[in-house]
């Protein structure tokens, strides 16, 4: 008997998690990705397999699993290899599908819906022998033989509509193939159809599911699949408007909490006549008018945080006066407690993470399955201290690879506390490097998506690993980003948060230092032309010295200023590759300074 190596990944991966236009869909991306794996897995004894760790994707049902898994396997002929990966790829597959087929429901089948199941993945194996027992070879041609294999990409077209190729409608979450579930309206006791509809066109969503479908959407059977998939603990992904609000929610009195609790009643119709009850002897809220709230197609059940924020209560979201009129009331009571518009989007990748596997390899089977271990207690205690006490929501944490929603009230300190398990729980000789983005909550999610990829490439690239890049995306549309080493125990990732804790106004406190000396920098250093930079750094130190201590309060300690101060000329003495120094200085004190207006701890 024979014993070979097994390596099974799928794809895509990034764009099947990134196509995404509510938080729901990355989630959900990553949770059916996890389970696919988790089925190829489960075609193996658990002891066989090396990479992840089997039995703790066993416990951990939600746990996110990475995109491939490496196995023993003994064979006697090549044909018995060639079935066992087959038996493995149709098992992936046919899982897929099942998936697929349960979210339907009582909708019935679209023409085209099998063919874009069938076709969305793309599935690679390859077995590789372990001759005398040497696994760390048998790993490193594995690697170098399911890379080649990748490069030929099989191509299929779709040939459901009698012609070759897909001609309509696109889905609007991956632009790619055609929408086949759209949602119809009743306007005027009459079903209305987007306007982009062909006739028969499409299979239409009545009330079946239809308050995760927006009017206008469309979503292709992939894309359904996404949106609607449940069968994770999870109840409901928090939307980004959640995420930004949920310290401010932690803290609310026990009135706003009345009040918050009373709002979210106005989207459940069949609690309208108690909410009108319950409001009526309030003195704040005026002119309850509201009738048959549960017979009215228009009354909107489905509730979301976005109803907290002002802008977004209008006749075009609300079309029911009576229900839009209730919540501009409620949200005027909680306006002043209720107002963080912006989370941060974190994303997070081993360093070097092949070459170490590949050096492990060398030591046997034993050494992969240790450190497949150390990932998964890693990914579990993540996973873990994001999510208690409302700090944010983890999407995938996968080993070495994280995607979590992050309340800005918390996202110094959880960084901090990610970096300390890494080396604990993982290894004190690896690094990771981060993408972190701070954006409001109304722009579009596959738009920070993108930066949040591209600021952890610049981490890797620009910082030369073991790096951050830190970027903000205003509703105003700019974008300002900078990139620095973690730096000697996170040195530099604390002289950021030491900055932001002196620019934030506290509650029953005042900041120690005004934003004046940013706003001055900014303008003298942009304005110094080009000089040599031994003179550019001695008048920079003596500027940061200088403003620093014109921009601080009365109270503030000689201490707290010299300490700004050092941070600050440690934060312009780094160095980073093929980024403009002034500049990424310069929008690391913005960075910071627009964190500190934005935060309330």
């Amino acid at each position: 008997m024979n014993q070979y190596l097994f390596l099974f990944t799928l794809s895509p991966v990034q764009s099947f998690i990134a196509q995404a236009r509510k938080t729901q869909d990355l989630y959900t991306g990553s949770y059916i990705l996890s389970a696919l794996i988790k089925a190829g897995v489960a075609e193996f004894d658990k002891k066989d397999v090396i990479f992840p760790d089997a039995e703790f994707l066993e416990e951990n049902k939600n746990a996110s699993a990475p995109n491939r898994f490496i196995a023993l396997w003994e064979g006697k002929e090549e044909s018995s290899l060639q079935a066992k990966g087959d038996e493995v790829e149709k098992r992936v597959r046919e899982h897929f599908i099942k998936m697929a087929n349960g979210v339907l429901g009582s909708v019935k089948k679209p023409k085209g819906f099998d063919q874009q199941i069938e076709q969305h993945l793309s599935i690679y194996w390859a077995f590789q022998p372990m001759v005398n027992g040497d696994y760390g070879t048998a790993y490193r041609k594995l690697e170098i033989n399911l890379a080649s294999i990748k490069n030929i990409r099989p191509f299929e077209q779709y040939d459901y509509s009698g012609s070759i190729g897909e001609q309509g409608r696109k889905c609007s979450l991956d632009g790619e193939r055609n929408a086949l579930f759209f949602k119809e309206r009743i306007v005027n006791g009459k079903k209305r159809k987007p306007f982009f509809v062909e006739k028969n066109g499409a299979t239409l969503l009545g009330g079946y599911k239809s308050d995760n479908l927006d009017f206008g959407e469309g979503l292709s059977a992939v894309s359904f699949l996404k949106r609607f998939y449940k069968d994770h603990d999870e109840k409901s992904f928090p939307s980004t408007a959640e995420v930004a609000l949920l310290e401010d929610v932690k803290i609310l009195d026990d009135k706003n909490e009345e009040y918050l609790n009373c709002l979210k009643k106005v989207f459940e119709p069949s609690q309208i006549t108690q909410l009108c009850l319950q409001l009526t002897s309030d003195t704040n809220i005026k002119d309850i008018n509201i009738q048959n709230a549960t017979d009215n197609p228009d009354w909107q059940t489905q509730f979301d945080f976005q109803a907290c924020f002002e802008e977004n209560l209008t006749e075009k979201n609300f079309p029911v006066k009576g229900q839009l009129h209730l919540l501009q009331q409620l949200q005027r009571q909680l306006k002043s407690s209720l107002k963080t518009k912006y989370y941060a989007l974190v994303m997070f990748d081993g360093d070097k993470m092949g070459k170490h596997l590949g050096q492990l390899a060398s030591s046997g089977e034993e050494a992969h399955k240790s450190f497949s271990k150390r990932l998964s207690t890693f990914a579990a205690g993540a996973t873990r201290y994001v999510n208690e006490k409302d700090r944010g929501r983890a999407v995938y944490a996968g080993g070495d690879d994280f995607l979590g929603f992050i309340n800005i009230n918390h996202l110094f300190g959880v960084m901090q506390r990610l970096r300390k398990m890494f080396s604990k729980e993982v290894s004190q000789e690896l690094t990771f490097s981060a993408g972190i983005v701070i954006a409001h909550y109304k722009f579009p999610l596959s738009e920070v998506l993108k930066n949040v990829r591209s600021a952890e490439k610049k981490a890797k690239k620009n910082g030369d690993r073991n790096a951050f890049c830190i970027s903000t995306m205003k509703h105003s549309g700019e974008i300002q980003e900078a990139v620095f080493k973690w730096g000697k125990g996170n040195v530099n990732w604390t002289a950021l948060k030491y900055m932001v804790d002196a620019l934030t106004e506290k509650p029953n406190a005042e900041p120690a230092f005004s934003n004046t000396f940013i706003q001055n920098l900014t303008i003298e250093l942009f304005s110094l032309g080009e000089i040599e930079m031994i003179e550019y750094n001695k008048i920079v130190k003596t500027e940061i010295k200088r403003l620093v201590y014109r921009s601080k309060f009365k109270e503030t300690s000689r201490f707290k200023t010299m300490r700004l101060i050092c941070y600050l000329i440690l934060l312009w003495k780094t160095k980073v590759k093929d980024i403009e120094k002034v500049q990424n200085f310069i929008h690391a004190l913005q960075i910071a300074d627009f964190i500190s207006r934005k935060t309330r701890l």
